[in-house]
C-alpha cells in the first residue's frame, strides 16, 4: 500500500514534503487516507517511528504535514527549522476540548461551556460549583470527559 521507507535516497532527496502519520493506526480506511493525501500533495508517507532517521539521512524537507498527536514529535521537528502543517502548537489545542473551546469561542457560535476543576485524588469539588453550573447552563446539560 504505502511505499516502503528503505527507498533510494535520490527519490527521498526529490521529495520536498513529507507527510508524518502514526505507524500504530493501521486502520484500512486511514492507510488508504494517507495514501491519498501524500499523492495528491506530492508529500513522502513516513511513520512517526521513522521521519526523524529519514530527516537525518536525507536533509530538512521543505515541508512536513503532520498527521500524528504527537507534540514533542511536532515540537522537534519545527526546531529543526522546518515548516510543519498541524505544528505542535495546533496539537496542543485542538486536542483538548476545553482548549479548543477557549480558541474558537470568538468566531464560532457554540453553547456556554465549564471545564470541571481540576481535582487530586478523585475528590469533587464543594457542591455549590454543581448548583453554579446548573443555575448558569440550565437543563438538559451535557458533560463530556476533558483529557
Amino acid at each position: 500500500m504505502l511505499r516502503a521507507v528503505k527507498i533510494a535516497t535520490e527519490e527521498i532527496n526529490n521529495m520536498k514534503n513529507l507527510l508524518v502519520y502514526n505507524y500504530s493506526y493501521t486502520a484500512d480506511s486511514f492507510m488508504k487516507s494517507v495514501e491519498l493525501y501524500a499523492e495528491a500533495n506530492n508529500c513522502y508517507p513516513v511513520s512517526n517511528d521513522k521521519v526523524l532517521p529519514l530527516i537525518s539521512q536525507s536533509g530538512n524537507p521543505e515541508l512536513v504535514v503532520f498527521l500524528d498527536k504527537d507534540i514533542y514529535l511536532a515540537n522537534y521537528i519545527e526546531s529543526l527549522g522546518i515548516r510543519v502543517i498541524n505544528n505542535s502548537k495546533t496539537i496542543e489545542i485542538f486536542d483538548d476540548k476545553f482548549k479548543t473551546y477557549l480558541a474558537v469561542k470568538e468566531y464560532i457560535q457554540q453553547p456556554d461551556t465549564y471545564s470541571y476543576p481540576f481535582t487530586f485524588n478523585n475528590t469533587s469539588p464543594d457542591a455549590k460549583y454543581y448548583s453554579f453550573i446548573a443555575d448558569n447552563l440550565g437543563f438538559p446539560l451535557v458533560v463530556k470527559e476533558n483529557h
